[in-house]
């Protein structure tokens, strides 16, 4: 045994501390979810009941969800280990990122050094859980609100891109009418130079036919002198038919230059035509340049405007949107005052195994007197331990107070109840010394060593292996460090009244049980006068 007990404390140590962090999923953590789901974007952003699934899905933890009231008395009296609350603004701030004046989240996390001092230190693990949950969703929501404000802006866009069209078509309009304009201008100009011609034509016919108006004026001078006879007349005649050949002629021309002038007018009406199709078609290229300027405008203003400053901020809360305040109620001043709670017990029932060295469990005198019954010779047995124990718990108290420096919440307190402690493990120790002698001794440190592992004076005994977790209610330990632990640090005392009462049975059962074998144990043999240990 004892070349054994240094190989089993060493691995019944390890196998109990292992890796606790490997059974995060154990340890009870409450959620409080306060938040008030909000509409951004005409979408509804409901971060809290989000985020709650996340975290009990995720399984990291065992989450439960309950109410403010149950948390906080589930924390005070170590039902759970932490408590996170969600505000009632987180969805509202989460939703502030798509605005111009972002505010991260700002969730609140609570642990109780009278419940365990290191889960402190594994709240940084819930923090980091909680912290990516959130972050992925932050990331979400933000892709989300980005593209539903994409799709506003495309929406604008096509619009314009509709205005645009309409300006090409304007545009395309417009230009047919230009070309048609150009080829009546040059038709005006061509129809100008034939009027022109026509003009001159009728010109050149009129100085002809004076001219033969005056020969016929000539010849019929020249007839009358020569023939003042009737044939004059002929001639007059012929001449007068002459003239009016000419005159057809001039008609004619006449004609000609109409159907010229005519032609002009047709040019001059293409002309208008095309002016009226330009004019069309400018005011359609003016309504499609209002379009697109309507569409471009409404898409810029879909667009947000940030100063250096906002988009900094932004910048930030995309990166870190909610932070995690951790808060500690009953918070130990030091690491030390944290582990006091574990070390004094450890400390009381070392120092009642050693004065068991020093005196005899059970006085042979007492134990074997007529006069004295087996309750009177156990009580014999414990008076010396009892002032003993006394000794210590007043020397062990007075040194941590104002050597070590553990500042107690409640002294008085620490105090009675070391000495409860003492007293208990003395009993304890006493009956297994009287019942198993110096095996006793052995299987007082084994159980010491199993107390230690599955008492959750370091980390909560619900990260503990199954097999420590099973036997801590029934470990005295476990007791005596709650107790200690919320008389040290603080915290409600309703579950110390309830440790030092499960202490007090443990005495009292030990003490009986010690009584019980003493009855058996009146005669002395022959083994019981020889040497504990021979070699």
């Amino acid at each position: 045994a004892m070349v054994l007990l240094p190989l089993l404390y060493g691995c019944v140590y390890l196998v109990a501390f292992w890796n606790p962090y490997n059974n995060l999923s154990a340890l009870p953590v409450a959620v409080v979810n306060q938040d008030q789901p909000v509409t951004a974007s005409g979408e509804q952003v409901d971060v809290g009941n989000q985020l709650t699934t996340t975290l009990v899905n995720g399984k990291q933890f065992d989450w439960t969800v309950t109410d403010a009231g149950a948390a906080t008395a589930g924390l005070d009296n170590g039902t759970y280990y932490m408590v996170l609350t969600i505000p009632s603004s987180t969805s509202a701030d989460i939703a502030s990122l798509a605005t111009n004046q972002p505010k991260p989240a700002q969730l609140q996390l609570t642990t109780n050094n009278a419940n365990s001092y290191l889960v402190s230190l594994i709240a940084e693990q819930a923090s980091t859980q909680i912290t990516q949950a959130l972050t992925q969703q932050v990331d979400s929501q933000f892709a989300a609100t980005t593209l539903s404000g994409l799709q506003t802006i495309r929406a604008s866009l096509v619009k314009a891109a509709s205005g645009a069209q309409a300006l090409a078509t304007g545009l395309d309009t417009a230009n047919s009418g230009a070309a048609q304009l150009v080829t009546g201008t040059k038709e005006v100009a061509a129809g100008d130079q034939q009027l022109a011609t026509v003009a001159n034509d009728v010109r050149s016919g009129l100085s002809a036919a004076e001219s033969d108006l005056k020969a016929a004026v000539a010849q019929a001078q020249s007839y009358a002198q020569s023939h003042p006879t009737d044939p004059i007349a002929q001639k007059i005649a012929q001449g007068l038919v002459a003239l009016q050949a000419k005159f057809d002629g001039v008609v004619t021309k006449a004609d000609t230059s109409i159907a010229a002038i005519d032609k002009l007018g047709a040019g001059s009406q293409r002309v208008a035509t095309g002016m009226a199709s330009l004019a069309a078609g400018i005011t359609k290229l003016d309504a499609g340049a209002h379009e697109l300027a309507t569409g471009l405008q409404q898409g810029v203003e879909q667009i947000p405007t940030y100063t250096p400053a906002q988009q900094a901020a932004v910048a930030a809360m995309v990166a870190n949107p909610v932070s995690v305040d951790d808060q500690t109620v009953n918070a130990s001043a030091s690491y030390g005052t944290g582990f006091a709670p574990y070390f004094m017990p450890l400390a009381l029932w070392v120092g009642t195994l050693v004065a068991f060295m020093m005196f005899a469990p059970l006085p042979m005198r007492s134990r074997v007197s007529p006069y004295q019954s087996p309750f009177g010779a156990v009580v014999t047995g414990m008076t010396p331990m009892v002032i003993v124990g006394i000794a210590q718990v007043a020397v062990l108290s007075i040194v941590l107070r104002f050597f070590v420096g553990v500042h107690a919440v409640h002294p008085i307190l620490v105090g009675g109840i070391s000495l409860l402690i003492s007293v208990v493990f003395l009993a304890i120790i006493q009956l297994l010394m009287v019942a198993l002698g110096v095996a006793g001794r052995l299987v007082a440190l084994v159980l010491l060593m199993l107390q230690l592992c599955s008492s959750g004076g370091t980390y909560p005994v619900a990260l503990s292996p199954w097999f420590f977790k099973t036997i801590s209610p029934f470990m005295p330990m476990t007791y005596a460090v709650d107790a200690l632990r919320r008389t040290i640090n603080g915290g409600e005392l309703n579950s110390v009244v309830v440790d030092c009462l499960i202490l007090a049975i443990f005495g009292i059962g030990a003490f009986s049980l010690t009584v019980l074998v003493t009855t058996y144990k009146r005669v002395i043999t022959m083994s019981d006068l020889k040497p504990e240990i021979t070699l």
